[in-house]
């Protein structure tokens, strides 16, 4: 039997606010080096109907989530996640790369975090813009390692972490991470009505909680193409809150 590299799934949920780059996006990952082509799939959830049809003439496989008009966008954006997860496991691919559509990996980014063998291992990348410009990942265990209660994955950084090597994380962004299907078969893409963290913190504490170790490769750089960030970011926070 020939040998056949692992089955690969490209795919974030996203929303037309992210159009300013989405073209860009999708032509540098089909700049990916890899054996084989990979698929590209985007959950939609804007707020207009029809975006997905864009995102298809841009060479994307898309579909729009269902939500309520009263849906919270963080209900809506954990409803994408989930639709990525359900296609890459329906589709029968062995991982997920799931890049968040204003990121930016290099080309070999797929070899490099495959060479690592691991179940959960990302790139960095910043979040966040000008002063406030800050790594994603934290690499200082927290002495309660309580349930998430912010917005974002963020807090003690150890800048010295970035030194180009393998890290274990205590927390990373799932903006660019790569997800063995065995993982996504034991969890699920969530949030808490009562609480404000997106899927990125739940998603580490639920590894955390099944004593899954989460990796970062310092020496991949991501770029995130936020730089519009500020036009629309804070009004998007303030919505983010479900109570």
């Amino acid at each position: 039997m020939s040998w056949k590299p692992p089955k690969i799934l490209v795919g974030a949920p996203t929303a037309d606010v992210k159009n300013y780059c989405a073209e860009d996006w999708v032509e540098n990952v089909k700049r990916f080096l890899y054996p084989t082509e990979v698929d590209v799939f985007l959950a939609d959830n804007s707020e207009s109907k029809g975006n997905e049809k864009y995102l298809k003439s841009l060479g994307a496989q898309s579909q729009r989530v269902n939500f309520a008009p009263d849906d919270p966008i963080i209900s809506r954006i954990t409803k994408g996640h989930n639709l990525v997860r359900q296609k890459a496991l329906e589709g029968g691919y062995d991982f997920l790369l799931h890049l968040e559509t204003d990121i930016f990996p290099p080309d070999d980014v797929l070899i490099r975090l495959l060479a690592h063998r691991k179940p959960v291992v990302g790139a960095s990348y910043d979040v966040f813009d000008w002063h406030d410009r800050e790594p994603v990942m934290i690499q200082i265990k927290e002495e309660h390692d309580e349930e998430p209660s912010g917005a974002h994955v963020k807090g003690k950084h150890n800048l010295l972490a970035y030194d180009g090597n393998l890290t274990q994380a205590w927390a990373n962004g799932i903006g660019c991470v790569l997800i063995h299907r065995s993982i996504l078969e034991l969890i699920e893409f969530r949030y808490d009505k009562d609480r404000d963290g997106f899927c990125d913190s739940w998603f580490a504490y639920d590894l955390r909680a099944k004593g899954i170790p989460m990796y970062v490769d310092t020496s991949i750089y991501a770029y995130h193409q936020n730089k519009d960030w500020r036009k629309f970011g804070n009004e998007f926070v303030s919505k983010v809150h479900t109570y």
